[in-house]
């Protein structure tokens, strides 16, 4: 939201009120739909390798992950840390499960996972790069 609000005031559609740059609805409304439609599309693969994947998650293990994940992202968020949910909740799975028992931990799992970490960045500058240049090129600045 705040990407695409941000992009609407630099080209001048829309401009920022007293209160600050405050998303319009129809952004919200659009932005919330794609991530619903992202969940649907994927998120019984994440749910499943989060779940299973890394390690067979029972409830004390699930609470006790959680529990730190939000302590993790709530003192995040009050320092200004930008940080990934996915990521703190992740490793919060791994901690929970290496404390049980190490060799429960699926490490080949959570190797794949670092591995898409490292090449989720350089993909993401690559595609934002022609992106840029592309459009650039199309409305002419």
């Amino acid at each position: 939201m705040g990407m695409i609000t941000l992009l609407l005031i630099t080209l001048g559609f829309y401009n920022i009120t007293a209160s600050g740059a405050v998303p319009p609805v129809w952004v919200i409304v659009l932005c919330a739909s794609f991530m619903a439609f992202g969940i649907l599309a994927g998120g019984e693969s994440v749910i499943k390798t989060v779940g299973i994947g890394i390690y067979r998650i029972k409830q004390i293990h699930g609470f006790t992950a959680q529990a730190s994940s939000s302590a993790v992202l709530y003192i995040s968020t009050i320092l200004g840390y930008p940080v990934s949910s996915t990521h703190i909740v992740s490793t919060s799975i791994m901690g929970a499960g290496s404390a049980d028992r190490i060799k429960a931990v699926k490490w080949e799992k959570i190797f794949e996972i670092i591995i898409v970490w490292f090449v989720t960045m350089p993909v993401a500058a690559a595609v934002s790069g022609m992106s840029y240049y592309f459009l650039s090129k199309i409305l002419r600045f």
